[in-house]
């Protein structure tokens, strides 16, 4: 079986080798699997920030 991680992308794969019921292959096979990357969506949860009167805040992406 094959299975990434989640949100992997990149090569990976797995090497196998056949068998008829009575013998196996003379030689291993390795399968090459290319998982392209995906635009996904934005995804964002609510926040709040506090801050005091006339001061600053720069937003980071932890904020969002």
């Amino acid at each position: 079986m094959f299975e990434p991680t989640t949100n992997f992308n990149g090569s990976g794969g797995f090497g196998w080798n056949g068998f008829d019921g009575t013998a196996y292959a003379v030689s291993n096979a390795t399968m090459t699997v290319n998982i392209n990357s995906v635009n996904d969506a934005p995804v964002g949860t609510n926040g709040s920030v506090s801050i005091n009167n006339a001061s600053q805040h720069t937003f980071t992406t932890a904020n969002f």
